[in-house]
């Protein structure tokens, strides 16, 4: 993705087949949306991506070749279903804290 102020777009989705991770075209037109974000955010997002550069001149080898928002700290992307359960237990233990 993209960022810009108070802008941000997803150009590309990141899906598993096979156990193989591939970029593809997000599905409907909805997810290829820009979607506005707040200035904090957009700071944010623009100094993680800053973060993201020091680290790749760094390593000096690819690393986030694909040029995602959020990897591992060795540069690979998160496994989708990684993400989900990730954040099916948030919501689990914000429910449980009610």
């Amino acid at each position: 993705g993209s960022v810009t102020p108070k802008r941000f777009s997803a150009s590309c989705a990141l899906i598993e087949i096979a156990g193989q991770l591939h970029t593809a075209e997000p599905k409907t037109a909805r997810s290829r949306r820009i979607v506005d974000i707040d200035p904090a955010t957009a700071r944010a997002l623009e100094q993680h991506r800053k973060r993201q550069g020091e680290i790749a001149q760094r390593v000096g080898e690819p690393w986030n070749e694909r040029n995602l928002v959020f990897v591992s700290p060795e540069g690979d992307p998160y496994k989708p279903e990684s993400i989900s359960q990730a954040f099916e237990r948030t919501v689990a233990l914000f429910r449980a804290s009610l």
